[in-house]
């Protein structure tokens, strides 16, 4: 069964261009082709004009896949969100009582979502190469990674 849900919270579109340093390989943005940075805002190497210049993609939203059932709901076009058990009046994770009322944030900064529980009961974790982070800080999402909320495993997309 699919759910969608679109949240429409704050629209921010990112259309910044990059260089990478060749030494330290800190991204170093900029929004202009005539504000590229000379040198590494991190390590201060020089950034050669010759470098390649990249526009990263900018994400829409996410997809919750829950493990368990398949189902998922879509969240689109939002900076910063809080979800749970329940979420502008709808179930969104069914009648799963490890997760808590208001559970986590997912909040987009400089393209790339990042999730932090916000003192849930069951916890939210990031599952990474096997080993599991807890959540109290924000923890960067990949694209097909899976966060634990309490004991349900529920598979991320990152949308573009």
């Amino acid at each position: 069964m699919r759910y969608l849900l679109t949240i429409v919270i704050i629209v921010s579109m990112y259309n910044r261009l990059k260089v990478v340093c060749p030494q330290c390989h800190q991204d170093n943005y900029f929004d202009r082709p005539s504000e590229r940075p000379a040198a590494c805002k991190n390590c201060g190497a020089p950034l050669a004009s010759t470098l390649p210049v990249h526009k990263p993609k900018t994400p829409i939203g996410i997809s919750v896949i829950d493990n368990a059932t398949n189902e998922y709901f879509d969240l689109k076009f939002f900076e910063m969100a809080f979800f749970g058990r329940e979420h502008m009046g709808q179930r969104l994770f069914g009648n799963n009582n490890t997760i808590s009322r208001r559970h986590f944030l997912i909040k987009l900064s400089n393209n790339q979502y990042w999730i932090q529980d916000v003192g849930s009961s069951g916890g939210t974790f990031y599952q990474k190469d096997g080993e599991l982070i807890e959540c109290k800080e924000p923890v960067l999402l990949e694209d097909g990674g899976t966060v634990l909320l309490g004991d349900a495993p529920f598979t991320i997309k990152i949308l573009y």
